[in-house]
């Protein structure tokens, strides 16, 4: 990819969009610059209500005619295909997704690593289970993370 990049003379971007921003950084370097002071804790959250009574119990199908099942499920397990195992719904299932947190991790928990100025943590602690909803979902829909950095 670099080298097609520099053949090319193209700009190339792999993170995420939020590395791109000036104010994030600019917010970012004032953290880290002792801005704030010694910062001790940071309490980031993500709440949703996309499918507030969950996303159901489909039965197993036949996958629609132009799908080609194998080819969706990749070197994940084959299993009988789904409605709940199709595009975003598949976040909810560990064969495909680590549910929200890694859906939406990869952006929260990099913009805090970034201003602390952190790559990995020392620690991370999860608690969580299905509490709210009656679906057919792996993933839990109440989570609570905490990393520990140095």
């Amino acid at each position: 990819m670099v080298e097609v990049a520099e053949r090319t003379k193209r700009v190339v971007q792999v993170g995420t969009q939020r590395r791109s921003s000036p104010f994030l950084k600019e917010a970012a370097e004032f953290v880290r610059g002792g801005g704030i002071g010694q910062v001790t804790m940071v309490s980031s959250s993500h709440i949703e209500n996309q499918w507030p009574n969950g996303i159901g119990n489909p039965p197993d199908s036949s996958p629609p005619s132009e799908w080609e099942w194998d080819h969706w499920l990749g070197p994940a397990p084959m299993v009988p295909f789904n409605k709940n195992r199709e595009f975003y719904k598949f976040r909810w299932f560990y064969n495909y997704s680590g549910g929200q947190l890694t859906n939406y991790g990869v952006h929260n928990v990099d913009m805090l690593r970034w201003c602390l100025g952190q790559d990995s943590p020392r620690s991370v602690t999860a608690i969580g289970g299905k509490y709210a909803v009656k679906d057919n979902r792996e993933i839990p829909d109440t989570l609570q993370v905490i990393w520990e950095w140095d």
